[in-house]
């Protein structure tokens, strides 16, 4: 038998109990900034965000007729546009996306081999949110109507138990 006269603080480090939340789903509004919540907070960290961008440069076309053109970015979702001076190319016709690059072999038009013309394109990228807090973050660039997806490590809400019997 132990007898306290008064009771003892018992003191530990809580230490949190995370799970993983990969890819949760959020809906672009704007290309601009926009303020991302997260489903389940509070979070730990932020470990990933992936959305859907756009760019649009100039590709030189390669030596030959129907070749593949290369475009600096991989993960490529679409072709958007493909036009030379005022001559707009037909995407299924012209050419198509094959392996991240503009494929010409379709028996459509393209362009003379070495000028050069311009796409645009959408591509998956991963991007570094800012003002990231415990219940979400800031992110910029993804294209409006798309998919933001951010990985996390979300702490779990705890239930502890100090059991005490006779002994």
């Amino acid at each position: 038998l132990v007898t306290l006269p008064t009771s003892t603080r018992l003191i530990y480090p809580a230490v949190a109990d995370l799970a993983l939340v990969d890819s949760e789903p959020h809906l672009s509004s704007t290309v601009e900034a926009q303020r991302v919540n997260l489903n389940h907070s509070p979070a730990s960290s932020i470990t990933q965000v992936r959305i859907i961008a756009e760019k649009t440069l100039s590709v030189t076309h390669g030596a030959y007729s129907g070749v593949l053109d290369y475009l600096p970015d991989t993960a490529i979702v679409a072709l958007i546009a493909v036009f030379q001076g005022a001559t707009t190319y037909t995407l299924g016709l012209d050419y198509q996306l094959t392996a991240d690059q503009v494929d010409w072999s379709l028996a459509g038009e393209e362009p003379a081999p070495g000028s050069t013309y311009t796409v645009r394109y959408q591509y998956i990228d991963s991007v570094l949110p800012t003002a990231v807090d415990a219940t979400g973050c800031t992110v910029t660039g993804a294209v409006s109507g798309s998919m933001i997806q951010i990985t996390y490590q979300w702490k779990m809400p705890r239930w502890d138990r100090l059991c005490l019997d006779a002994a």
